[in-house]
């Protein structure tokens, strides 16, 4: 069975707390990446899933840049 992994496994509260926008579209962001994950480890993904799951780990990779930015720490 494979293992499922988060990109980003937990947030620590920095100087700034996250909205409850910002918290959603993380937890978003983050379901989307896994989602795509757990499907390109199937035996028949779509074709372009790794095209896919590239531009959603960019997006959460992004996001979170922009977290960091604003005092958010992220392990």
């Amino acid at each position: 069975m494979k293992e499922k992994s988060h990109h980003f496994e937990e947030i620590i509260m920095g100087n700034e707390q996250l909205t409850d926008w910002q918290s959603k579209t993380l937890k978003f962001l983050k379901a989307q990446v896994d989602k795509l994950q757990d499907e390109s480890g199937r035996k028949d993904p779509r074709p372009r899933i790794q095209q896919e799951l590239f531009a959603a780990m960019e997006e959460l990779d992004n996001y979170v840049d922009d977290l960091r930015r604003t005092g958010v720490v992220i392990e």
